[in-house]
């Protein structure tokens, strides 16, 4: 075992002793890891922690995301109910500045053997949260809390994960909504032969029919087209071949894995060109107050808005430190606390269903115009459209 290391962190505020330099062990585990965020004399009861790529061509929204997670911590007071927690940010990103299988499977590993842990964020990247969740749903004592922040096609484990993104049977059905509130009554379905491509193509087959469309084989005889795959060459070939083979003003819609709708039209070009994608949860405006205000407060601490996923991390992070309060402090009432979770919350209303899925999933629908994105619409597909359709890709 490697020996602590001792981390002196400076507090803010007022004059008190609490701005004198503070010293906290810094665990073993935490090799490619921040230090201890905790702004305190002393040392913290709890930790809250997350792994998420750091470096590479996420690294500006991954470091907003820890920005989010430290800003809720610290307007807490590094305190919930009667609990000192403090947050630690790990990196799972490798060499070539991808994440590295290692570093997904030790953090999480060491995770679940320090009981300290008392909840985590899962990783972003699905090849990674796939790697860390079954050491952290094994742990003992456990379950351990568990928020998936992105992931849409994880499968979540029976006990202890909630999902705050809107999971694929929910994108899938704003998408068959879409295309059904879009005037058309049949759609083609075109997939990249990805996994995900497969899988999110079945999803919405099997949601289509529920909405009223008819599913059409061939795209030249359908009044829309889904296009279920990423902005990969299969992706992108796909999407091309549905805006050649489909009837001239029937639209096309995106799955979400296609991304940010301007880089979709930088690298497609014009066969994106009016396509439509939807995009889990709402931004700027259209936020609730209590997302607003969080907006506000993030622009203000770290003078830049937030990414939509900073939100989402925020509100990852509001969850666990609610549900730690309503606990007696074990991995287990946290764990359970956390799956009971309901209230306002910072993109849309907190409910979550058996399996740990939101009841309520927003997403908001852009359209490619000119080659920039355009707001069209929100879709929220109702709970009991989508609740009983798979959503992990094998």
């Amino acid at each position: 075992m490697l020996a602590a290391a001792a981390v002196l962190l400076t507090a803010c505020g007022g004059a008190s002793v609490d701005d004198e330099p503070v010293e906290v062990d810094r665990p073993p585990w935490m090799h490619g890891c921040d230090q201890i965020y905790y702004e305190r004399y002393g040392l913290p009861k709890l930790l809250i922690l997350s792994d998420l790529p750091l470096r590479g061509e996420l690294r500006n929204i991954t470091h907003q995301m820890t920005q989010a997670v430290k800003l809720v911590v610290k307007e807490r007071g590094f305190r919930t109910g009667r609990f000192s927690v403090a947050y630690v940010s790990c990196d799972d990103s490798g060499s070539d500045t991808g994440w590295s299988r290692h570093r997904c499977a030790e953090h999480a590993r060491e995770a679940a053997h320090r009981e300290k842990v008392i909840g985590v964020m899962l990783p972003i990247d699905l090849g990674c949260a796939a790697i860390a969740v079954p050491p952290l749903a094994a742990a003992r004592p456990g379950p351990l809390a568990q928020v998936a922040v992105l992931n849409a096609a994880l499968a979540l484990p029976e006990r202890g994960a909630v999902r705050v993104i809107a999971p694929t049977p929910a994108q899938a059905a704003a998408d068959a909504l879409l295309i059904r509130g879009l005037d058309a009554d049949s759609v083609a379905v075109i997939d990249d032969g990805t996994a995900y491509g497969r899988t999110f193509a079945a999803t919405f087959r099997q949601l289509a029919g529920e909405v009223g469309l008819r599913v059409e084989a061939e795209p030249e005889r359908a009044g829309a087209a889904l296009v279920a795959g990423s902005l990969a060459p299969r992706g992108v070939r796909a999407l091309r071949e549905a805006r050649r083979r489909l009837p001239a003003e029937a639209p096309i819609v995106l799955a979400p894995a296609f991304g940010a709708p301007a880089q979709i039209a930088e690298e497609v070009g014009a066969a994106a060109e009016g396509a439509y994608i939807g995009v889990s949860g709402v931004a700027g405006k259209r936020l609730p107050a209590r997302g607003r205000d969080f907006s506000t407060r993030f622009e203000e601490a770290l003078h830049l808005p937030p990414h939509p996923l900073a939100l989402y991390a925020a509100e990852a992070a509001e969850l666990l430190l609610d549900a730690i309060a309503e606990s007696n402090g074990t991995r287990a009432s946290v764990a359970s606390a956390l799956r009971r979770s309901s209230g306002p919350g910072l993109v849309s209303w907190i409910s979550f269903d058996r399996g740990g899925e939101p009841r309520v999933a927003p997403v908001t629908v852009y359209r490619i115009v000119d080659g920039n994105e355009r707001f069209n619409r929100i879709v929220v597909p109702p709970h009991e459209l989508w609740e009983n359709a798979k959503s992990a890709v094998p």
